[in-house]
């Protein structure tokens, strides 16, 4: 909250972002919950992404 969602470092990611969505299923989290846990599953997903965009581009590279 102090860094206004500028701050990922203290994101979830991996397994602990598995395990608290697992958890939080059925609760009833605040919005900033909500958010927080959100945020930890938009950056695994860009960071899927980009992971993704690098090896498509080394195997374009490859077969150059």
């Amino acid at each position: 909250m102090a860094s206004e969602g500028e701050d990922e470092s203290w994101l979830l990611q991996g397994k602990a972002l598995q395990n608290a969505q697992t958890w939080a299923k059925g609760k009833n989290l605040s919005y900033l919950d909500q958010q927080f846990l959100a945020a930890g599953e938009k950056r695994e997903i860009e960071d899927k992404i980009a992971t993704e965009k690098l090896y498509a581009e080394l195997e374009r590279e490859r077969k150059i």
